[in-house]
């Protein structure tokens, strides 16, 4: 069995700081995989170049057997490689938890996350019946924000 991803001898420079010098892995079918260390010893650069942010110095990457080394982030998500990146939205006048608690209600509301085509509710009413309810305004942008007590 091939291996999904595999870096030879990956290599990459910033100046004259090496990042990653000859790394060498393979992600087999049904593996995990950890990549652990302190800041700065090359963790998201190896990230960057697997899934085709940075171009290596030196080696090649893998994927599924085909070579993508250097081929750029879209080459890369087609072969099933994709990367995403950590950017908090906080809202900064919530605290930690009421954050976490606002994340939680997005992300198990299947409105909020778009996936209600809003042709399914016209001439349901409950537009009407939103506007009704205490606490509830409507802004420019069509959807109902917090007024507050």
């Amino acid at each position: 069995m091939s291996a999904l991803i595999r870096c030879d001898g990956v290599s990459r420079r910033f100046g004259s700081t090496w990042a990653l010098r000859e790394v060498s892995l393979e992600l087999r079918e049904g593996e995990v995989l950890g990549v652990i260390g302190p800041n700065g010893s090359g963790k998201s650069t190896l990230l960057n170049v697997v899934s085709g942010f940075l171009r290596p110095d030196g080696g090649r990457v893998l994927v599924g057997g085909v070579d993508v080394t250097g081929k750029g982030p879209e080459a890369v998500a087609r072969l099933g490689v994709r990367r995403t990146f950590q950017v908090p939205r906080l809202i900064e006048d919530l605290s930690l938890l009421d954050n976490v608690a606002h994340l939680c209600w997005k992300n198990s509301n299947p409105m909020r996350r778009g996936e209600w085509p809003k042709s399914s509710l016209r001439g349901s009413g409950s537009a009407d019946r939103a506007r009704g309810r205490r606490g509830f305004r409507w802004r420019t942008g069509g959807g109902p924000s917090w007024r507050g007590p």
